[in-house]
């Protein structure tokens, strides 16, 4: 994480990480960072989410993909060397971190699902789950 990071993403929130080149870069699912990926990519975010899940992207749309989410994740916490990732260095560093493709491939999945279901708010924030409970005991019968 540079310096300029104002805050980390951390699970607590719910933030996706990946770690490549050693840097801890968050992955941010903004409006903008979707509609940039489904412009780019020419493919809509359902579609990316399945092939993700299926383990079926290409390098170079893992690349897009986790390019975008940074970025978006730069903007928010005013990194400007996260906010100015680009694919091609991306793809780089997930080729040559821990895990490679398959452990890139299977955060984007994350991300993405989450994101197909409503998870997130336009800002990328995720949103808070809510849980029913209550004092009594299930009635069976």
């Amino acid at each position: 994480m540079t310096e300029a990071t104002t805050r980390p993403a951390v699970d607590d929130r719910g933030e996706s990480v990946l770690i490549l080149g050693g840097e801890t870069m968050g992955l941010r699912p903004s409006y903008e960072a979707i509609e940039e990926i489904e412009a780019t990519l020419d493919r809509g975010l359902v579609d990316l989410a399945r092939d993700a899940i299926d383990l079926k992207l290409k390098m170079g749309a893992v690349a897009q993909i986790v390019c975008a989410l940074v970025r978006a994740f730069g903007r928010a916490t005013d990194d400007k060397n996260l906010a100015g990732a680009n694919p091609k260095r991306i793809g780089r560093l997930i080729m040559g971190s821990d895990g490679g493709l398959l452990i890139a491939q299977k955060q984007v999945s994350g991300v993405l699902s989450v994101a197909v279901t409503g998870g997130y708010d336009a800002e990328g924030n995720p949103k808070p789950t809510t849980m029913k409970t209550t004092e009594e005991a299930p009635v069976v019968g």
